[in-house]
Parts: structure tokens; sequence; C-alpha cells
């Protein structure tokens, strides 16, 4: 009998296919990789989702949730962390075209369009470099672009002026008695003497006699909080305690609301209404 030699390549394939160890540590690695990057981009996601959205001029703040917007000329946008911002509008742009429109100054007093006597007083807020050594300018113009008065807007807190952040600033105004409409110009110190330098605010006022702007800009302020003005008494009803104070009213929260009716009945009398005089 015939023996045919054996050779290992005549032995049939494995049934099954074997795993080497190395392939199978080489698909392992490239699992927990693959694993590893979906938790990353997932967490970027999160991240960019859920931080919280800063508002840097008038259009974030409108946009952003949260904000408020008052309904005013120019309107006011108030984000919910508390920041304000300007519309952009032909009277309160930067005087150079190619620096857009400055939405960081916040005047607070007077309002945009408010009557102001010979004498008031600006009060609000500036970016920083807006002032050099603690002041800026201040004009009053009249109707046809004229300055009519000269004023100078101080930091409030002495070196707020370097800090980096918005300085709070007041300034007096005082002119020659006039009518009619004007604007109230505040503007960056430029120590350079650059004009690519030079910025500028403007809000339109109202003119009036001594003592009238006062009162007009009052029951301005108290329909512009949803109040109601009762000229003869100087007095505004339905606005909170803040808003009378902040104004420089005297708050009383329960006024009788037929305080200046005598003939009422008593129960109207009794009826308790806030009440901010000025």
């Amino acid at each position: 009998m015939t023996h045919t030699p054996f050779h290992a390549h005549d032995a049939p394939a494995h049934p099954y296919p074997v795993h080497h160890p190395s392939h199978m540590q080489g698909f392992a690695k490239a699992l927990l990789l693959g694993v590893a990057i979906v938790i990353t981009i997932a967490g970027v996601l999160f991240y960019a989702l859920s931080r919280p959205t800063t508002s840097n001029d008038y259009d974030d703040c409108v946009n952003a949730p949260g904000s408020i917007v008052q309904e005013s000329y120019p309107a006011t946008c108030i984000t919910k962390d508390g920041k304000s911002f300007i519309q952009p509008t032909p009277d309160n742009t930067q005087s150079s075209p190619s620096t857009g429109s400055l939405t960081e100054v916040v005047v607070t007093e007077p309002v945009s369009g408010a009557f102001v006597a010979n004498s008031f007083i600006v009060r609000g807020t500036v970016p920083p470099g807006w002032m050099f050594e603690g002041v800026f300018p201040v004009e009053l113009q009249n109707a046809k672009g004229i300055a009519i008065a000269q004023a100078t807007g101080t930091e409030l807190e002495p070196g707020s002026w370097s800090s980096g952040s918005p300085i709070a600033f007041t300034a007096t105004v005082e002119f020659p008695a006039t009518t009619g409409k004007g604007t109230l110009v505040l503007k960056k110190d430029n120590p350079s003497g650059l004009p690519e330098n030079d910025r500028s605010f403007k809000l339109p006022v109202a003119f009036s006699r001594e003592g009238e702007g006062q009162v007009n800009a009052k029951a301005f302020i108290c329909r512009d909080n949803g109040g109601q003005w009762l000229a003869k008494y100087n007095e505004c009803e339905y606005i909170s305690q803040d808003q009378c104070e902040t104004n420089g009213g005297t708050y009383n929260a329960c006024e009788s609301a037929c305080r200046h009716d005598q003939s009422s009945n008593s129960a109207c009398i009794k009826v308790c209404v806030g009440v901010c005089s000025f």
C-alpha cells in the first residue's frame, strides 16, 4: 500500500474564521475613539446652546431671550441682566460713518424729546475711552445746529474714566431762554485732534421757559411709564415707587382716589391709589 506524503498546505481551511488578538485590539481602539469623538461634539454643542447670550448692540439685545424693548424715540432695549442699548437713528449715530452706530452711550436724563428748562442736568453712562482725565464736552444746539451752550460731562466716581467699564457721568447745561426744538450733543473727548477719532451722541430735546420744561418732562416720564398725569396737581398716578423716586418724585402708596374732589362719596374716598408728586 502506497502512502502519499501529507503537507501542511494540503490541510482543509478551517471552517470558522480565526480572529487574531491584534485585530480585536485595533477594533476596540477604533470604537473607543469614535465614542470619544461623539461625546466631544455633543459637549461642544451643549455648551454653545446653553451658555448665556451676550448682547453687544441694540440688534443683539432685541434678538436676545428675555429682553424688553421700550416704546420711545429712539427705542431702548433692556436685556434681562439690565444692560441698555438705544436704537440707532440718524439722531444718535456717530459722526464718522465708517465707525457705525453708537449704542453704548446711555442718557437717563433727560429723556429723548423732553422739554428742558434754562438750566437742566444730564445723567447717564458713556463707554470706556469716551472721557479723558474724567471729562468730555457737551454741547446744546438749536434747530439750525448752532451751538447755544457748552458744558462738561464729569465722572461721578473719581478715577472711573480709566477703569475700562462704562462710566457714570453728570453735566449741568445752562442756556439763554429760547423756544422750539434742539439737540443735546455728547462728544467723545479727542485729545489727538484727529477727525477719525471724533464721535458724538445726539439726543433731541425741546426748549421752554424756566420751570415749564421740568413739569412737561415729568409728564412725559409719567406717561412713558404707563402712568396717568394730573397736570393741575403735578401728580402721576399708577407708577411704581422706584419709577417715581428715580425721577425725583415723592411717592405715596395709598392716596385717596378722590383726594381732589371733596364732594365724592365715602366709598370713593376709601379707594387707594399710588401717587407720585413732583
